[in-house]
């Protein structure tokens, strides 16, 4: 090859590696990355603007005075792919709640991030249905909501970490007979400790949660869509809620069909609220690790409605052992039956196995064997079944 061959394709180069990069919006390169001044507004222009394009965020604050929003329609759509340490932060000038009225799908608060917020769209055949938000921190700064999937179908959630957010993730009800078809997955929630915090809501349905961690909340997970699919999913009941708003914390809240696999109710009074839903829960958990004494009695199992439809295969309930066991100022942990009339519904509840039995009131002993207590929940919907012990 001769010289000046050679002296072209050395230039060429760079130019070839820099081509799989020309379609990646650099957003640091249009708002300040400093968390001084208000990027919303420049960040929705690049949204409006860049149809099927990824908008990257590399590490710096991103103040944002109002939410910004992703169109649903695919061929509008875009991408939002944030570093690590990339942050989308609320600013003191943040509208936290909407005024006036809403659509249906929408509730009460301005999420800072709301995907398939314009131009909602039923359309999975079209190029670009399928879109995310990947990685980087949304910051709520104690009072916003965090992310809400709030139109398109087949949306994405991702490797993203949220800080005192007063809601951490919510599907809205879908577009397609209210199907959402969301998957969201890997994600860190710490809510504010507010009294009507939530971790993650699920209106929508048809969704998977898979890996989601949650803290510093009243509301752990509540969903009444129907065909959801949670697995590993872990609220914690911690921080200034534990002192302040335990009476009404609840882990989880299921009002439709829901599935759940591997889930853990951790320290909430309420572990899992039951409504009348045909709900099915395998290999979950109930623990507290510092659990209330005499009259504010934790619930395993609360069956909120006349008929209990779910089923539990493979459940673990148990508390850290106290020193006050005196004046039955001990924990109390029951399966609580809430019904007012004498429908049982077809509900089951499989192999449970339980740890220092002595606090849970609806078991007794009998020899060597554990068994319900006459007339409790697990005394109608775990008829002949054994109480296992754990240590």
């Amino acid at each position: 090859m001769k010289l000046k061959h050679l002296i072209i394709f050395a230039l060429a180069m760079p130019l070839i590696g820099c081509n799989k990069n020309v379609d990646v919006i650099d957003v640091a390169s249009y708002v300040d990355t400093s968390g001084q001044h208000d990027c919303s507004d420049k960040i929705q222009e690049l949204i409006n603007n860049n149809p099927h394009r990824t908008l990257y965020f590399k590490d710096g604050i991103y103040l944002l005075d109002h939410q910004i929003l992703t169109p649903g329609n695919p061929a509008k759509s875009v991408d939002l792919q944030l570093s690590n340490y990339a942050i989308l932060k609320a600013s003191d000038k943040y509208q936290v709640e909407r005024t006036g009225d809403w659509e249906e799908w929408q509730d009460q608060y301005l999420y800072m991030v709301s995907l398939g917020g314009l131009d909602r769209d039923n359309d999975v055949l079209t190029p670009g249905s399928v879109y995310s938000l990947t990685g980087g921190i949304i910051d709520g700064s104690g009072r916003a909501a965090g992310v809400e999937i709030a139109g398109g179908r087949e949306t994405r959630v991702q490797n993203v970490s949220m800080k005192g957010v007063q809601v951490g993730l919510r599907i809205a009800k879908g577009v397609n007979s209210g199907s959402s078809d969301a998957d969201i997955r890997d994600i860190s929630i710490i809510c504010n400790d507010d009294k009507e915090s939530y971790g993650l809501i699920l209106q929508g349905s048809d969704n998977t949660a898979t890996n989601i961690r949650i803290g510093h909340v009243t509301h752990g997970v509540y969903t009444n869509g129907g065909s959801n699919l949670l697995s590993y999913v872990h609220p914690l009941h911690n921080g200034n809620c534990l002192t302040e708003n335990y009476d009404e914390s609840v882990g989880f809240e299921i009002d439709n069909y829901t599935q759940l696999n591997n889930c853990y109710s951790d320290n909430f009074r309420i572990a899992y609220k039951m409504h009348d839903s045909h709900a099915f829960l395998t290999d979950c958990i109930a623990w507290w690790f510092n659990p209330k004494s005499g009259d504010n009695a934790q619930y395993a199992i609360y069956k909120a409605e006349s008929e209990f439809n779910a089923t539990f295969n493979n459940f673990a309930i148990g508390c850290k052992e106290v020193e006050d066991i005196l004046e039955e100022k001990y924990p109390h942990i029951m399966f609580k039956d809430k019904s007012i009339t004498t429908d049982t519904g077809i509900g089951t509840i499989h192999n449970v196995h339980a740890r220092n039995r002595s606090y849970i009131k609806d078991i007794k002993s009998e020899g060597a064997d554990y068994i319900p207590e006459p007339d409790s929940l697990l005394a109608k919907y775990a008829k002949g079944e054994t109480i296992y012990d754990y240590k």
